[in-house]
């Protein structure tokens, strides 16, 4: 299995610049821990607020 969080620094620098990207994956991959892992660490940063439904 792949870890899901392996590409979060480089989903951090997208953030920073205010750029979009996508999150594409087949399924069961680890998607929707990467989204809510990201949230909770931009949350606790301080610098964004995200939210996750």
């Amino acid at each position: 299995m792949l870890d899901p969080l392996r590409n979060q620094s480089v989903i951090f620098d997208f953030i920073e610049k205010e750029e979009y990207f996508a999150i594409h994956a087949p399924r069961q991959t680890g998607k929707t821990t990467l989204l809510h892992e990201l949230a909770h660490r931009l949350n606790k940063e301080g610098n964004y607020i995200s939210v996750v439904f």
